[in-house]
């Protein structure tokens, strides 16, 4: 299903936001915040513009990556071969 859907800004955009969001931020916070002891809204202090920073430039990244010929190339032999 994936290979029939056209990689767009949203679609990179609304990926990058869950895992960043759900996984880095929340999951990540948590379980330093079960091991170490350490005050949640002190790790968010810290944590949140971190993320924020790299979601800019993961998200760029992954823009810049699918642009790109090569990768183009191949998608388009994934969705032949399915």
């Amino acid at each position: 299903y994936f290979l029939q859907t056209r990689v767009t800004w949203g679609r990179i955009i609304a990926a990058n936001l869950v895992a960043m969001l759900g996984f880095n931020l929340i999951l990540n916070t948590l379980w330093l915040h079960l091991l170490y002891h350490i005050r949640i809204p002190m790790l968010l202090a810290t944590r949140l513009p971190q993320e924020i920073i790299m979601f800019v430039v993961s998200t760029v990244m992954l823009v810049g990556l699918f642009r790109l010929p090569v990768t183009a190339k191949i998608i388009e032999n994934e969705r032949k071969r399915w």
